[in-house]
């Protein structure tokens, strides 16, 4: 886990606290401000767009891949929860808590992590917080009918796609959500998707791809018990880093497409916070590098 604070004296963005997670796989980060040895730094709009932000206290948390220990222990650490080994009880007051998607695969505890955000994401607005979940590559590929990446003692995921469908349509989990200058998606846009959709602000980006995600669910089928949804728009393909033919979407797209993309080509007073690393992992142990 590492974490990473925003604190400087003066900045409106200290009341901004990322967490910047290793969980089973993956973790969120701040592409504009750790940029690739290519890329041009952020632009002063960006930098002031950043400072001004005067919002709530922002925790962001990347892919948990059924590891409910180490949610906790994050949780725990940034004043969400409780400290008690067992508790899941909102404690966050006012923040947001904002987690990037892949609860999905690799452990063992996918149910139990997703019921503790579910949890939180209810019990939050009482105190002025609130729990924004999003969706990541390893649900698609669940909701594509495909487990290959499931850990051995996971139970009843055939049922957890379905609860996941529900909350999808019910507005519960999304795929972006925006706040401010921040955007949050699972693995970010690409400078070759921003130019295809022409949308800049953030509002605008969660707004398309949260529509694309609603769209392509109504496209599941049931077969056998079991359901399969198609996920063809261009948001959800992979682009040709990870060896697919599309673009590259905001659930495919690796780090270093982001980080090696000079500023000019992406939109100005924008910060975008994704999570989605590539590691190799084994479902059996569960144990990734």
């Amino acid at each position: 886990m590492v974490r990473n604070d925003i604190m400087d004296e003066g900045l409106g963005a200290q009341r901004v606290l990322f967490l910047v997670v290793m969980l089973s796989v993956a973790f969120a980060r701040l592409p504009f401000f750790d940029n690739g040895p290519d890329a041009s730094p952020p632009t002063q709009t960006t930098c002031d767009a950043f400072a001004a932000y005067a919002g709530p206290r922002i925790v962001a948390v990347g892919d948990v891949h059924g590891d409910y220990n180490a949610l906790r222990e994050v949780l725990a650490a940034a004043g969400l929860v409780g400290d008690a080994s067992e508790s899941c009880e909102w404690t966050g007051e006012d923040a947001t808590l904002i987690q990037i998607g892949d609860v999905a695969d690799r452990g063992p505890d996918v149910a139990r992590a997703n019921e503790c955000l579910r949890a939180l994401q209810a019990a939050a607005p009482a105190d002025g917080g609130r729990v924004v979940r999003l969706v990541g590559n390893h649900e698609l590929i669940r909701a594509e009918g495909s487990f290959r990446d499931a850990h051995p003692r996971e139970a009843a995921r055939i049922a957890s796609v379905r609860i996941w469908r529900s909350e999808v349509e019910a507005g519960a989990v999304q795929a972006g959500f925006a706040v401010g200058p921040f955007l949050f998606t699972h693995s970010g846009f690409r400078p070759s998707m921003l130019r295809r959709l022409q949308r800049r602000t953030p509002d605008e980006l969660a707004a398309h791809v949260n529509d694309r995600l609603t769209r392509a669910l109504q496209t599941c089928v049931e077969t056998a018990g079991t359901a399969s949804c198609s996920f063809r728009d261009d948001v959800f393909s992979a682009g040709p880093d990870r060896g697919g033919r599309g673009v590259g979407g905001t659930f495919w797209t690796d780090w270093g497409v982001l980080s090696s993309a000079p500023q000019v080509d992406l939109p100005d007073a924008m910060m975008q916070i994704v999570g989605h690393t590539a590691a190799r992992c084994s479902p059996r142990s569960g144990r990734c590098e």
